[in-house]
């Protein structure tokens, strides 16, 4: 049997679920958005894995900077996935 390649995690989704693990979440966790039900923190995750590669570069440094200094990463992944409603055009449904 051959053995299968290893899976390997996009940078960005380590950096992002080291975060959202440490805030005590899961990336199953529910993301509470009002009107919004269902949504994940892996849905943010996917959804920041298909941006382009220096959009990626500036999430990680943005998110290692607010983490270093003791800021409220929550408020800065909830602008995200504010954005994410919007960009999908899920945003009328709330």
């Amino acid at each position: 049997m051959d053995e299968l390649e290893p899976v390997v995690q996009s940078e960005i989704r380590c950096v992002m679920s080291r975060v959202i693990v440490g805030m005590g979440q899961s990336l199953h966790s529910d993301v509470v958005r009002e009107g919004h039900i269902g949504l994940t923190w892996n849905n943010l995750v996917d959804f920041c894995e298909q941006t382009s590669p220096v959009d990626q570069r500036k999430l990680i440094t943005t998110i290692t900077e607010i983490d270093l200094a003791n800021g409220d990463v929550i408020h800065f992944l909830n602008y995200l996935v504010d954005g994410m409603i919007k960009s999908m055009g899920l945003d009328s449904f709330a």
